[in-house]
């Protein structure tokens, strides 16, 4: 089995409010209000085209790496919040991270088709007592976040298809 990426985007998004935003490259962004959390970890919000991904700080910028894998991955081995895989749908087949209030210059990462994925996200760190004070530098890591994703499998049932105002099923669960 292949155990690297067929892509990797290493981006440092600003957090605001203690979110960021992974979204698909051409989503309406307007519809990230109809978010809702697909499991109990507190880490992501979910909606058809993209997730707004809940820090323990504000105001710093973590280390996001998106990988792009061939087939599904296990998480990240270690002390790390791991949320998903979770469905989304992609119909640019690109996605970029951004800041909550505004579009930032980050590279989108490519992926090899559009349509139905598998992603995960996994976070560690604690950057509260540093945000809060102030104690902290541009460059410093607080942070960490990897976020995988991988096609949906043949024969395997995709998410389905976006539509306005409502969350697939199996982000209602």
């Amino acid at each position: 089995m292949n155990r690297s990426p067929v892509r990797t985007v290493h981006v440092r998004p600003l957090v605001s409010y203690t979110t960021f935003v992974l979204i698909d490259h051409d989503a309406d962004y307007s519809r990230a209000a109809s978010a809702r959390q697909p499991d109990g970890t507190g880490l992501v919000k979910l909606w058809d085209e993209g997730l707004l991904l809940h820090s323990h700080g504000n105001d710093f910028r973590p280390s996001v790496v998106l990988n792009s894998w061939p087939q599904a991955v296990p998480a990240p081995d270690g002390e790390w919040d791991v949320s998903g895989p979770h469905a989304i749908r992609l119909s640019s087949g690109r996605l970029k991270v951004r800041n909550l209030l505004e579009w930032d210059d980050s590279e989108p990462l490519s992926l090899p088709t559009d349509g139905g994925y598998w992603i995960r996200t996994a976070r560690r760190g604690q950057p509260e007592e540093a945000t809060e004070y102030g104690d902290f530098g541009p460059e410093d890591v607080l942070e960490e976040w990897t976020i995988d994703l991988w096609p949906a499998a043949d024969g395997e049932a995709p998410p389905p298809a976006p539509r306005r105002g409502r969350l697939p099923a199996s982000a209602r669960e």
